[in-house]
């Protein structure tokens, strides 16, 4: 027996996530979300994935849209100063949160 999908998505990472739950919450569309890599979930061998992710205020309004960030606010934190800069350059920048708004 065949499956019909409407569309298919490649990745299951946050953005390939976020997307197909955008899509669900918003279409009656059938849609395949795939990965080459078994879920940590499902897989006790993997690694957890510790990365810090920073998102701005368009995620966060996302988020909350798909009924998301209240289970993520509770970890989540500020940023109050970013400094930028590149191995081998003498440049930096330094952003802070009082001084960008």
């Amino acid at each position: 027996m065949t499956q019909h999908y409407d569309i298919a998505i490649c990745g299951a990472g946050l953005v390939g996530t976020t997307l197909a739950l955008a899509l669900l919450a918003k279409t009656h569309k059938n849609i395949l979300l795939f990965d080459t890599k078994v879920p940590s979930a499902l897989n006790t061998k993997q690694h957890l994935d510790t990365r810090t992710l920073a998102l701005n205020k368009f995620s966060q309004t996302l988020l909350a849209d798909l009924g998301l960030w209240a289970d993520l606010e509770i970890s989540a934190e500020a940023i109050h100063r970013i400094q930028i800069s590149e191995r081998g350059s003498f440049s930096k920048a330094f952003l802070t949160a009082k001084r960008c708004g």
